[in-house]
Order: C-alpha cells, then structure tokens, then sequence
C-alpha cells in the first residue's frame, strides 16, 4: 500500500545518500587540486551513464510483461547492481585522511604508501621526501575524534556566510527543477496518453543528453575557471526551465 510504498522509497533514499557524497569526497582528497573538478566531472558522467541504464531497461522489460510483473522485475533487476557493494568494501582504500585524523596512522600509512608506490612506478623515480613542518609534528600521534562546534558552524560566519548562502540557494533551485521534471513529466505523459516505452525513450534521449555536458563541465572548468562554467550552464538551464513550463 501507499504507506509501504513510502516507507521503502525512504530506506532506498537512505541508501543511496552516500553513493553521492563519498565518491567527490574521496576525490578531492586524493586527486590533485589541478585536475580535481576534471574527475568530479567523470564521476558525474558515470552517475550520468546509471540514468541512461533504467530507461535502456525499462524499453527491454516493460513491454514483455504484463503490468502487475514488468515494473517489479524492472526495480529488481535495477537494484542487482547493489552486489557491488561488496567489491567497494573490499578493494576501496579508506579515507588515509580520516584515517590520520581518528588516530589510525599505521593504515593511512600503508594506503599512502601503496600510492606513492604506484605513482613512482609510473614516473620511473623516487618522489621527493614530504616537507614535514612543525604543524604536522604537533598534531602527528595526537587522535581528533569527530567535530567541533567551531568547526560546524564556521560556514555559517563570515568570510564563508554569503558563499554558504549562495550555495543553498543555487542547489535548491537546481534540484528542484530536476525533481519537479522528474515528477511532473509522468503527468504529462499519462494526459497525452504517451505509451510507456515510448516515455523511457523520451527519457533516454533526456539523459543521454548530460554525459557529454558533464564531462565537458569537468574539462572546461579547468581550463576557464569555475565560476565561469557555473554561471555558462546554469543560464540555458534557467532557460530551458522556463520554456518547459511554457510548453507543458
């Protein structure tokens, strides 16, 4: 019924919070601050190629089965790629930052370590001895556990408020025009009587259309800057939003 039909929406939701916040977590502490948005722009491209996928699903399943299986084969066999959980657990590294910082020093040791290997069997040579400075002696063998208060709330006090803010308010605005499309649009589909595998491929072309945009977001705002590139793609989105509303 409905109420378990939210309920496990909401255990879904749950589940994939972290699926968006770690990998660019990850990202930005090991890859450096010269190609960093180029990989978040890759890792938005593989998020782009998993909503490719359902609609590509959908067009194989949904027309084979009567109603009352296809949409229940279709969540199962969608939800198979939870299996790759386990190779998550298993072959990727933790955080060497957390790490250090909760006082695990011998396993970020091991995890730095193996990179540096990596990256010097790469190069060919040695890399250079870090620089170790008085600051990082004072705070090595020394375990932080968790946050502080002064650590949560210093986005919310000058010079980072304005930007704190502005941030807020760009995400609030651009996921809620993407979750009102991706709810209105199947109203639009069942007023016109739009068949459904004729909406998943109207739906393929919507989501085939972002992998190349993101990764040209990722290259481009190494090459211009970032706030360049924010303000190019959030204009014709603005206006793309703005006629959708007009034509439906």
């Amino acid at each position: 019924n409905y109420t378990v039909l939210v309920i496990l929406r909401g255990l879904s939701g749950l589940g994939m919070a972290p699926a968006f916040i770690m990998p660019y977590s990850l990202v930005s502490e090991l890859v450096s601050s010269t190609a960093r948005t180029a990989f978040a722009g890759l890792l938005e491209t593989a998020l782009g190629i998993g909503y490719l996928l359902p609609p590509i699903l959908g067009v194989l399943v949904m027309p084979h089965f009567s109603a009352e299986v296809s949409w229940r084969l279709f969540l199962v066999i969608a939800g198979l790629p939870v299996v790759y959980v386990g190779l998550i657990i298993r072959h990727l590294p933790e955080s060497p930052r957390w790490l250090s910082r909760v006082g695990r020093h011998d396993e970020a040791e091991r995890i730095v370590s193996d990179i540096e290997r990596r990256v010097e069997a790469v190069m060919g040579a040695r890399l250079p001895e870090p620089e170790v400075t008085p600051e990082i002696l004072a705070v090595v063998g020394k375990p932080r556990y968790g946050l502080s208060l002064a650590a949560l709330t210093e986005v919310w006090r000058p010079p980072f408020l304005v930007r704190t803010l502005a941030m807020i308010v760009g995400a609030l605005s651009t996921f809620s025009m993407f979750y009102i499309g991706v709810n209105y649009i199947p109203s639009l589909f069942i007023a016109r009587h739009i068949a459904v595998t004729s909406a998943f491929l109207f739906t393929l072309v919507i989501a085939s259309v972002q992998i190349p945009a993101k990764i040209m977001n990722g290259f481009l705002a190494e090459l211009v800057g970032r706030k360049a590139i924010y303000l190019i793609y959030t204009v014709p989105a603005a206006l793309g939003a703005f006629e959708f509303g007009r034509a439906s």
